[in-house]
C-alpha cells in the first residue's frame, strides 16, 4: 500500500488533486512501478522501528515510521519555519539529543488519518486479482503482458 505525502499547510485542493492524479495515472499505466514505491516505504519504516528500538523507544511503530517518512512530524525552531522531517533524521535528532522521543500514540496518529479504508481496500483487491492473473499466467507457461491488445 503506497503511503502518500501529509499535505502541507500550504497546498491548495487544486495541487491535491494533481497529486492524486499523477499517482493513479502511474498506477494505471506501471502498476508495478507503484509497488515498487510502497515495497520502499515498507523497507524503510522497518528500519526505522528497529533504529529507533535501538535507542530504546519501543513504542515506535509501523505507524509511527509511515507517518513520520510521509511529512507527518514538524520541527519547530525558533529562527526558521517549520518543516517536515522524516524517520531517519527523528532518529538522528533524538540519538544526538537535539529533541525528545514523540509522545504521540499509535491511536492519536491513526485519528488524524483522513483517508477511509475503503479506498485502500478497493486497492487491495485490485492488486491481488492483478497478482492472481499474472500468476495464473505463469502457471499455463504464458507470457506476461501488460496490455491485452486484438488485433
Amino acid at each position: 500500500m503506497l503511503h502518500l505525502n501529509v499535505r502541507a499547510k500550504t497546498d491548495c485542493e487544486w495541487l491535491m488533486f494533481l497529486r492524486r492524479l499523477r499517482w493513479m495515472t502511474l498506477a494505471i499505466l506501471a502498476p508495478e512501478l507503484v509497488m515498487l514505491f510502497a515495497c520502499g516505504q515498507w523497507t524503510s519504516a522497518q528500519r526505522s522501528i528497529a533504529e529507533m528500538q535501538g535507542l530504546g523507544f519501543t513504542e515506535w511503530t509501523m505507524t509511527h515510521a509511515y507517518c513520520a517518512d510521509a511529512g507527518g512530524f514538524l520541527l519547530h525552531s525558533e529562527d526558521l519555519a517549520s518543516f517536515p522531517i522524516t524517520a531517519k533524521q527523528v532518529h538522528y535528532l533524538i540519538q544526538q539529543g537535539h529533541i525528545p522521543s514523540p509522545k504521540i500514540t499509535r491511536k492519536e496518529i491513526w485519528d488524524k488519518g483522513k483517508a477511509s479504508y475503503s479506498p485502500k481496500q478497493s486497492q487491495v483487491l485490485r492488486l491481488h486479482g492483478s497478482w492472481l492473473k499474472s500468476s495464473r499466467r505463469l502457471s499455463k507457461i504464458f507470457p506476461l503482458r501488460s496490455w491485452s491488445c486484438q488485433q
